[in-house]
């Protein structure tokens, strides 16, 4: 983001790809690189562990070496025309440069023939394998649509250590001022607060929408739309240390969740040893 990497992209003709914080899917090359990287490591002995960068270059080779069932080449072909000259072609003395050619031109010619061919046949490869996991990742996929002047929470990203039983949003609703592509879902939201001016961009999964008023005269487009009279529906852990028992008015829906018919009552509510 800064003038010398805008400058570097200028002079490279390099088209920069920005991404919204706090959503790793955005970068998805790289963090599944890096995942697959960091289970790699795991695989190290204990002692061999605390050591972990003198092991991430021969790692990071047999990555590279190793033929990808996306693609169907490996990333050293693609990038070279050849297959990678290991450890044990050396000892043998196997030459892994099948390109016959008596002259630097020929040579060449036959290179970027073959990584058009290469580059034709991972395209393909890539593009089928990515209809199919879209197509097993919509089969599950279920989101609610989200428009400007909604209430949405905003996911808590500040939590560290353990925090399996924390909660998982932000107690201050936040309102949805705008939706700068409809084809992308990522939103500018600020505060639910007519002093609030400041916008952040969030992508969709760090939204939870909230319930609204019957009310649809008070809706509008980057003002407040719930008088201050009203009570908000935060969907949150009930029990102990919820702060959401309070009564809440009849004219706010909020968020769907299993009926009290169908919910198990703990048994620390019902054995009676227990006191409130």
């Amino acid at each position: 983001m800064s003038t010398l990497i805008t400058e570097l992209c200028r002079l490279g003709g390099v088209i920069q790809s920005r991404t919204t914080p706090y959503h790793a899917m955005g970068n998805g090359m790289v963090e599944r690189f890096n995942q697959t990287l960091l289970k790699m490591l795991g695989t190290l002995d204990e002692d061999k562990k605390s050591n972990w960068k003198d092991h991430v270059g021969p790692m990071v080779h047999a990555y590279n070496a190793t033929i990808h069932d996306s693609t169907g080449y490996s990333p050293y072909y693609l990038m070279f025309g050849r297959h990678p000259r290991l450890a044990m072609d050396s000892l043998i003395g196997l030459n892994t440069d099948d390109i016959h050619a008596k002259f630097t031109n020929e040579y060449a010619r036959k290179l970027r023939e073959r990584l058009k061919d290469a580059y034709k046949k991972a395209k393909d490869t890539a593009t089928k394998t990515a209809e199919v996991n879209k197509r097993l990742y919509d089969q599950k996929a279920h989101a609610a649509k989200i428009v400007p002047g909604d209430l949405v929470l905003v996911r808590n990203v500040t939590v560290r250590g353990k925090h399996k039983i924390c909660y998982k949003w932000e107690n201050e609703p936040y309102l949805v001022v705008d939706n700068l592509n409809l084809d992308i879902p990522v939103y500018d939201v600020r505060r639910d607060d007519p002093l609030a001016r400041r916008i952040c961009r969030l992508h969709r999964n760090l939204l939870l929408p909230l319930g609204l008023p019957n009310d649809k005269s008070t809706k509008s487009v980057g003002k407040d739309i719930v008088p201050k009279n009203k009570k908000y529906v935060i969907p949150q852990r009930r029990g102990m240390g919820s702060r959401i028992d309070d009564v809440v008015p009849s004219d706010i829906h909020p968020v769907p969740r299993r009926s009290a018919r169908n919910r198990r009552v703990p048994m620390w509510q019902t054995s009676g040893q227990y006191e409130m």
